[in-house]
């Protein structure tokens, strides 16, 4: 997508596969294989469409990247299914981090998020990471599946502004492995972090903010599906000592699990410092229902939630049914007799077609005079 333009051609690679020449000849991409016999009308096709791009209307490249995850879906259904898979709508993206820096940062006006480190150790088809320019200066993503990561770092090279304030794809994807987020302990996972950093001479020395769309996938069901499309590997038992076995079946709580982890051994390192996390979640864990009670009072001896909003499920994610979806703002504060009290602004009637229409790259002043009408109804 991002080398096809109404100049682009077709041409060979010395290992006779073929790559899409665009842009009057100064980009080109990847080399792709086709087979033989559709190489002709592959050329064809190429040759005579390409895609429409503008960037006054939202039709951006991006744009065609976060739309990945339909592509996906469409490929291999099951796939997504198995491994929970529910990409975030980009706009809503957008609008979270909106809602972060206006109702949350709002109250702390001496920092930002560009006063953390970023991270997404599920980062899907990018939409979070990627989705505000300007707001995010270093970012981590990570993923389980290799192709993913391939994508992500695609889209994040054709924008300026990544390549200037920098980005850390983990692991390398020319190694063409993923790195998965449940299967070790924080030590361990952490490590490989910070080597990786290390190698790009950057250091782990601000706060995280892990800011997440984990998969909502409940393993408690066939094996053999998962085991099928790669979904059942396991989880570690310093992430099931928080959550109890019932509560693990759920792969969403694991991941906040192993990020409790992962901030208390930050906080261990340097103890000034007050990590965020920032996640859309089934609100399930909120409430809480009784199989998750326990976890909720481990999770609420360190973490202190700030703010939030509810949207439905089926209106912002390629998913089956209509529940709601929470974001919620958490800081990482121990405090051993907290009981957090959730509540949310329920923005449940807000629709994708309403966020679409909205420039998300004006002026933060004028942005705010649009959104306020919106979060005024919830």
């Amino acid at each position: 997508m991002a080398y096809w333009d109404v100049t682009s051609k077709i041409i060979e690679t010395p290992n006779n596969e073929l790559a899409v020449l665009g842009f009057k000849g100064k980009k080109i991409s990847d080399p792709i294989h086709v087979a033989s016999k559709h190489v002709k009308a592959f050329t064809h096709f190429v040759e005579t469409h390409y895609v429409f791009t503008n960037e006054g209307s939202g039709l951006t490249v991006d744009y065609y990247f976060s739309r990945f995850d339909e592509v996906l879906a469409a490929l291999d259904p099951e796939y997504v299914r198995q491994h929970g898979i529910f990409f975030t709508d980009d706009n809503l993206s957008k609008f979270a981090l909106w809602f972060v820096e206006r109702y949350f940062f709002g109250r702390h006006t001496e920092e930002s998020l560009n006063d953390y480190i970023v991270f997404d150790p599920a980062g899907g088809s990018g939409n979070l990471v990627t989705s505000w320019r300007g707001h995010l200066r270093h970012k981590i993503v990570s993923e389980l599946q290799p192709d993913l990561l391939k994508v992500i770092e695609k889209r994040m090279r054709q924008d300026p502004y990544h390549i200037e304030t920098g980005f850390t794809i983990i692991p390398k994807t020319v190694t063409n492995q993923g790195l998965n987020f449940l299967d070790r302990a924080a030590d361990d996972y952490m490590n490989e972090i910070e080597r990786v950093l290390a190698e790009k001479s950057l250091r782990m020395d601000k706060p995280l903010a892990f800011l997440l769309n984990p998969p909502y996938k409940s393993t408690d069901e066939n094996e053999d599906n998962r085991t099928d499309k790669a979904a059942n590997y396991g989880v570690h038992a310093s992430i099931t000592a928080h959550t109890g076995e019932d509560a693990a079946k759920e792969r969403y709580l694991t991941f906040v699990a192993q990020i409790l982890n992962i901030c208390q051994r930050q906080v261990h390192q340097s103890p000034d410092l007050q990590p965020l996390l920032l996640i859309f979640t089934p609100t399930s864990w909120l409430i809480p229902r009784p199989t998750y009670a326990g976890f909720r009072r481990i999770f609420d001896a360190h973490f202190q939630y700030e703010d939030g909003f509810v949207v439905t499920s089926n209106e912002f994610f390629k998913l089956q049914g209509r529940w709601p979806v929470a974001f919620t703002l958490w800081r990482y504060k121990p405090d051993p007799d907290r009981q957090n009290h959730v509540t949310v602004r329920d923005l449940t009637n807000l629709t994708a077609r309403q966020l679409f229409r909205f420039d998300w790259n004006a002026p933060a002043e004028l942005l705010d005079g649009l959104l306020e009408p919106v979060m005024e109804k919830a």
